[in-house]
Order: C-alpha cells, then sequence, then structure tokens
C-alpha cells in the first residue's frame, strides 16, 4: 500500500473508483470542474494505491475566506472513500492525516468537512475535529435514480425496499417536475451582483456594478 499525492493522469483511477463505490456516473469533465479549476486554486489529493491499482482517496478543496487579519486559505475535506474489498482495514485514519499534512504544506490555515455518514464522521471526530452544527437538508429530486441509489445506500436498504422507494420517488418526481422547473428558473428581471467582499453591513459590501440575470 502506497500513500501519496495526486498526479495528473490518476483522474481516471479516481473517478472510476468514485463511481464504483458511490454506484454515479459522474464524468471526467465533471471531476476537472470539481477538483482542478476550483476558483481557489487546484485541490490537495491523496490517494491510496496498491498494485497500480487506487483503491482510496481524500481531497481537501480550497477555499478563500475573508478575515479580520486579511485572506486566507481554508480546505473544506471532500469525497472520502476506500474500495469495498479494502474496507475495514484501517486506512481512512492514516489516509485523513496524510490529506491534513499536505494541506497544512500548502498553507491551509483550517479545514471543515459535512459528513453524512456516521463512519466519516466518527472518523474526523478522532482526529480532532469540533463538532459545529447539524443542518437539515432539502431537496427536489431531479434525478430520482441518484437520490433512490444515496438513500439506498446510506440506510442499506434491501432490493424489494429498493425498488418500492424507487418507484415512489419516480411517482413524486413526476409530481414536482413542473413546480421544481419554476424553481429553477430566475425571473428575467433578476438583478445580479458580484460581491467582492464581505463587511459588517451585507448593504455595503464590496460589489462590481450590476447586471442583469436569468
Amino acid at each position: 500500500m502506497e500513500y501519496r499525492e495526486y498526479h495528473p493522469g490518476d483522474e481516471k483511477g479516481l473517478n472510476d473508483l468514485y463511481n464504483e463505490v458511490f454506484s454515479r456516473q459522474r464524468t471526467i469533465d465533471q471531476w476537472k470542474w470539481l477538483y482542478r479549476d476550483a476558483p481557489a486554486g487546484p485541490s490537495k489529493i491523496v490517494l491510496i494505491e496498491n498494485d497500480d491499482e487506487v483503491v482510496g482517496h481524500e481531497a481537501m478543496i480550497p477555499l478563500l475566506f475573508h478575515t479580520p487579519d486579511g485572506e486566507c486559505i481554508g480546505g473544506k475535506f471532500e469525497d472520502v472513500y476506500i474500495s469495498a474489498e479494502h474496507r475495514g482495514k484501517g486506512l481512512s485514519g492514516p489516509l485523513v492525516d496524510y490529506c491534513l499534512e499536505v494541506s497544512a504544506r500548502a498553507d491551509y490555515r483550517f479545514s471543515f468537512g459535512m459528513a453524512a455518514r456516521r463512519v466519516p464522521y466518527n472518523t474526523h471526530i478522532k482526529k480532532g475535529y469540533r463538532h459545529v452544527c447539524s443542518l437539515s437538508a432539502y431537496f427536489v429530486p431531479f434525478r430520482p435514480s441518484e437520490t433512490v441509489a444515496d438513500v439506498s445506500r446510506v440506510l442499506h436498504f434491501s432490493r424489494p425496499k429498493r425498488v418500492g422507494v424507487g418507484a415512489a420517488m419516480n411517482f413524486l418526481a413526476k409530481r414536482l417536475e413542473r413546480k421544481a422547473r419554476t424553481l429553477a428558473r430566475a425571473p428575467d428581471a433578476l438583478q445580479i451582483e458580484h460581491i467582492d467582499r464581505f463587511d459588517g453591513d451585507s448593504t455595503s459590501c464590496g460589489r462590481s456594478s450590476p447586471r442583469a440575470g436569468s
């Protein structure tokens, strides 16, 4: 087992493993958009390799923060996953440590994450993270099949339950489709302003000239 940083050319193996673990169809272009083309710069990505095969991944996406002491970079943990055949072997803990080490060398001032499952939550608590808050999630099922896959994975549904939930989600999606499309469209008269910086008064933030958007 080798823990190492990402090198160009690793993206296919990393993305294929992601799709396998999470039952998704994410494309390489989507991978590049998330990790390589982040506004604050490329993400810090670490991986586990076994016999030239990628078996684990963790990333830290850089975000620019404005603080009283000036600007700084913080990192958001994203997509911690291990291949099925290598889970339960204590690989995730060292992977988290290595990602933190790489991010600290890059001068990230802090890191944070949002865990939807108990395992990554407990892993990060053990590494010294502090629980800040719990967030409620609201969603409209634009892609019912992906929603069912997510719910099934978290709740460990049996196949009969997946079929039943899938039928219910498809029915719900059809009922909400018209409303969802309305919510997804911004009025033509909406004015979109680019915010460069926040200060104590949300009405006096530094901003560029407004432009019309839809």
